[in-house]
């Protein structure tokens, strides 16, 4: 979980601009928030979620099943070595640069 602090009038962007909140207003233990989406986004409180979906209280830490088909597993990045045609690549390019 990313936890930000925002002060009245600031925003937080989540993804491409497809998400905004904009905490609009704090009064002691109340905060309110202004978002805004594409249309395509739904935006429920979460027990109007779980109502919807059919989510009881032993499940609220589980992900939304509508997150799961937007998310993607990231794929491992493994280190490639670097061989011999490389370098050569690299130190050809290197001056290359250096004769401009």
């Amino acid at each position: 979980m990313l936890v930000l602090t925002r002060h009245a009038s600031e925003s937080i962007i989540v993804g491409k601009c497809l998400v905004k909140f904009k905490i609009l207003e704090i009064c002691g233990q109340s905060v309110r928030i202004g978002i805004e989406a594409h249309p395509d986004i739904s935006i429920h409180r979460e027990e109007i979620y779980k109502r919807i979906a059919g989510l009881d209280d032993n499940k609220l830490d589980e992900t939304p099943p509508s997150v799961n088909k937007v998310l993607k597993p990231r794929k491992e990045k493994v280190p490639r070595q670097i061989t011999q045609p490389d370098i050569e690549v690299l130190n050809e390019a290197i001056d290359n640069i250096g004769n401009r």
